[in-house]
Parts: C-alpha cells; sequence; structure tokens
C-alpha cells in the first residue's frame, strides 16, 4: 500500500509514515480510496456520464466492501500517470484492505467520501468553467476540505487530549485540506497554462488563486497553533506540520521567484524544519 502512496504522491508519501499506528495505515488507505475517485473525476478520455456512473460505482464499493460494482472496470492506457494506472489496477485489493478497518473509521471515511462524490458529479454535471472564485472554493471544499474535516474527525478520535478543541479544530478543518488544493494548483497553474487544462474563465486570476491560498494557508496555521496548545501527539502534529511547511514553501516561490514546482530542496527543508519542531 505505501508503494501506491509514494507512486501517487510524493508529499503524502513523505508525511503520512509520520503518524502513528493504527491511524498511519488508515489514513494511507483513506488517501488511495480518494484518489481512486480523483483519478475518475480527472480522465478526460471518459466522457461526464461515465466519470459519474464510475463515481457511482466506486463509492458504493466503499461502502459494501465489496468489488462487484467496479470488477468491470478496465482499460486505464489513456492514463497518462503511470502511478495512477498502476493505483487504478489496485482498487480491488484498496476494498479488501477497508474490510480490515475498524467499523467507525471505515463508516467515517465512506461518510466523507460520499461528501465528496457528490460533489464531484454535482460539478461533472455542470461541466462548465468555474467563473468566480467561490465556484473555486466550493470545488476545492468538495475535494480537499471535507478531507481535512476526515483527518481531523480520526485525529480527534485517536487522541482523546484534542477532544476539548473538537469544534475549533472541525471549524478549520477546511482550510486545512483547501489550502493544499489551492497550492496544488499554483504549482500546476503553468503547465495546465501550456496545456490549455485550466478549469477556470478568465475573470480569475492567478492573483486570485494566491490570495485564496494565503488566507486558507492563515487558517491551516491557527489550526496547527490548536495542536500544539493541547499537545497533540507528536506524529499528527509532525504529519500537519510537515503537509503546511511544504505547501508554504511552495507559495513563497510562487509569490517571489516566479516559479511554481517544488524540487528536493524544498522537501529537505521542509523535513528539516520538522525535525526541529
Amino acid at each position: 500500500m505505501f508503494d501506491l502512496l509514494q507512486q501517487t504522491s510524493r508529499s503524502f508519501a513523505v508525511s503520512i509514515p509520520m503518524l502513528p499506528n493504527p491511524i498511519r495505515e488508515e489514513v494511507a488507505l483513506a488517501y488511495l480510496l480518494f484518489r481512486v475517485a480523483d483519478t475518475v473525476e480527472d480522465e478526460g478520455s471518459f466522457d461526464s456520464n461515465q466519470r459519474s456512473q464510475m463515481l457511482t460505482e466506486w463509492i458504493d464499493s466503499v461502502r459494501t466492501c465489496s468489488t462487484e460494482r467496479i470488477d468491470h472496470w478496465s482499460d486505464f492506457s489513456s492514463i497518462e500517470h503511470s502511478g495512477y494506472v498502476a493505483l487504478m489496477d489496485a482498487r480491488g485489493s484498496l476494498i479488501e484492505r477497508l474490510k480490515s478497518v475498524p467499523l467507525p473509521h471505515r463508516e467515517l471515511i465512506h461518510q466523507y467520501l460520499a461528501k465528496t462524490v457528490a460533489g464531484m458529479d454535482q460539478f461533472l454535471v455542470k461541466n462548465d468553467a468555474w467563473h468566480d472564485v467561490s465556484e473555486i472554493r466550493e470545488y476545492c471544499y468538495y475535494v480537499a476540505g471535507v478531507v481535512g474535516e476526515m483527518l481531523t474527525a480520526m485525529f480527534t478520535s485517536y487522541d482523546q487530549g484534542l477532544l476539548p478543541a473538537e469544534a475549533e479544530l472541525m471549524r478549520l478543518a477546511p482550510s486545512v485540506g483547501e489550502s493544499l488544493q489551492l497550492v496544488n494548483m499554483i504549482r500546476d497553474y503553468q503547465s495546465d497554462n501550456e496545456r490549455n487544462r485550466l478549469y477556470f474563465s478568465d475573470s480569475i486570476s492567478f492573483d486570485d488563486l494566491l490570495g485564496m491560498a494565503t488566507e486558507s494557508m492563515e487558517s491551516t496555521k491557527e489550526f496547527l497553533d490548536i495542536l500544539f496548545r493541547y499537545e497533540a501527539q507528536p506524529g499528527i502534529v509532525a504529519f500537519n506540520a510537515f503537509n503546511f511547511s511544504l505547501a508554504e514553501r511552495a507559495l513563497q516561490n510562487a509569490k517571489s521567484l516566479g516559479h511554481y514546482k517544488l524540487d528536493r530542496s524544498d522537501v529537505r527543508v521542509a523535513t528539516q524544519s520538522i525535525r526541529a519542531v
């Protein structure tokens, strides 16, 4: 499973192993289950109706822990990313692994994945460019903010010391996910623009993305401060602090250096900052 993680996300492949067990295994699996949905949504070789049907079949499979509705999926050769091809081929084994997750957390994963899939389906039906920042925020909430909510629910379930701050953490949780999604959009802006793959209209500028990401990062910092204040389990702090540090560095690069990608030195600096903490 962690091999798949390394093939599909370089940043989460570093941060998720920082978490303590058993939550480490559960978060890794949840990430991959969400990643399958994201891959289906992004797959341009399928029309919107096909993708909508596949998303329905996927969420049913997660709900029932059965592969019956996804066994007929085939031919992912059009997917450019080899890691995502491997992920789609491993979908059945992910469902099998889900059976070993305790029922409360299994239901939690399904609950939040269902919310994400419903949001994805809404945008697939609309099949139109985003025309204002509110639509981008709505999309980011469904594909990433919901993940922040799910992770926060897992963290407070695992670390009972966070329960007094649960309401405040859940209020900030969407921003934790949304900030990472917005930074990813910023990092991919140049290449997506060159490939004519920008999904928003000309009325939305690059500076709009920077502004939204900066605002979400402020809320994420507040989330981190609460984890420190309530002395959250070190692995939970490290996971969140690493993701924040890497996103912050990418945002700084975009603002001051004029480039959007991270390299190994950025990851090394983020890792060193977590060790210092």
